[in-house]
């Protein structure tokens, strides 16, 4: 491989080509009905799990303010794995034709630190979400979740200090 065909295949997995049938992530593509003979009947009723009206679909029973500053930034995870695959990308490109090593690990710091901001603000994110909408959660997982502790000073008083 070149340079050039690299660099075309680094463009296509950022923008690949559209397929001919785009709908709603939700529905599942035709050909898996089609091809595969999969019915997807269970989706058509309005209580289809996944939907706002199934019997174990979570609602916020808190405080509002918190659900809408969390789903604001919600895609944040994925926004940091994507920077982390173009960084990585753009590291191949880069050093392709590069002979000469200077050093083993030259963007990859980088690229590992963006990964794991991008793992860990999917954790923190997927946690403080199910501490919003699932009802009656055991205050140590609360506290495990929310990266805190309590502890009893030596006056005797409960305090919380975070881990």
């Amino acid at each position: 491989m070149d340079l050039e065909e690299i660099k075309e295949h680094v463009h296509l997995l950022f923008n690949p080509e559209p397929e001919e049938h785009y709908g709603p992530r939700e529905f599942p593509h035709p050909r898996l009905q089609e091809e595969h003979k999969l019915d997807f009947a269970y989706m058509q009723r309005v209580t289809w799990e996944g939907s706002s009206s199934h019997p174990h679909t979570r609602n916020c029973h808190g405080d509002d303010h918190a659900l809408n500053l969390l789903t604001r930034n919600s895609d944040m995870a994925m926004r940091l794995m994507r920077s982390a695959i173009h960084l990585f990308a753009d590291s191949i490109v880069t050093y392709f034709d590069n002979k000469e090593k200077e050093g083993d690990i030259r963007y990859y710091p980088a690229i590992v630190l963006t990964f794991w901001s991008g793992f860990e603000t999917f954790v923190k994110h997927s946690s403080e979400m199910l501490l919003l909408t699932v009802p009656n959660i055991p205050t140590a997982v609360r506290n495990f979740l929310l990266e805190v502790e309590e502890i009893v000073s030596a006056s005797g008083i409960i305090r919380k200090r975070a881990r």
